[in-house]
């Protein structure tokens, strides 16, 4: 069974968003004026040491709870059967990455995998790391 992702970079990084979570992609200024909180996607999963001026806000929703993710590129969406999804499990998963569900490998791209976010852990690490909101 196919399903749709948005796929995009932080930290040198390709992730993935199951697209029934996305409201929508956004640039840094227009998220701004939606009165959300957007959180640096890459400083809040540790991928990058400080904040980096990431241009794109994936405006993104879970449990009725609506959040901004700021990214550095947004690639689009990509089709995928789930059974190209390989699951991540210990020793892979550890106490920092739990927001990992599975990894998929990505033909003609570098890197050539994309990890696929668990929303609800996502959304719990992001709620509880204010360091990486952004102002």
């Amino acid at each position: 069974m196919e399903k749709a992702f948005i796929l995009f970079m932080s930290g040198g990084l390709y992730f993935m968003v199951p697209l029934e979570h996305v409201v929508s992609v956004e640039s840094r200024e227009s998220a701004e004026a939606m009165e959300l909180s957007v959180f640096d996607f890459g400083q809040a999963c540790s991928l990058c040491d400080r904040p980096v001026r990431a241009p794109y806000i994936l405006v993104m929703c879970f449990q009725e709870v609506k959040i901004g993710v700021a990214v550095e590129w947004v690639e689009g969406i990509k089709e995928l059967d789930e059974n190209d999804l390989y699951k991540l499990e210990a020793p892979v998963i550890g106490q920092d990455n739990q927001y990992l569900d599975s990894a998929v490998a990505l033909k003609a791209m570098k890197p050539p995998l994309a990890y696929v976010l668990r929303m609800q852990v996502l959304f719990e690490k992001l709620q509880k790391n204010s360091e990486a909101i952004l102002e």
